[in-house]
């Protein structure tokens, strides 16, 4: 459970990170952006999660460590890019 809420969390912090949101947001645009980012979230999970079930069965033992090792790079990528804008 701790990990489902820490993703949920992260969503938001990367959003507001991506965004340059800052506090300046009334009612109505601070629930539309909560909005928007829960079903931003949602789709993400599914598409994720649909990926995983059609994938499951396609995968060897072999491709695990080479998959992992890309997925991390990207990863890495992605966080680096971050960081560089800040």
């Amino acid at each position: 459970m701790d990990q489902q809420i820490f993703c949920f969390l992260s969503s938001f912090l990367a959003a507001f990170t991506a965004f340059e949101i800052r506090g300046n947001l009334n009612v109505w645009r601070g629930m539309g952006l909560v909005l928007g980012i829960l079903a931003g979230t949602l789709c993400w999970w599914l598409l994720l999660s649909g990926m995983a079930a059609y994938f499951r069965h396609r995968i060897t033992g072999g491709i695990y460590p080479w998959l992992n090792r890309i997925l991390g790079c990207f990863m890495l990528i992605f966080g680096a890019v971050m960081l560089i804008r800040h």
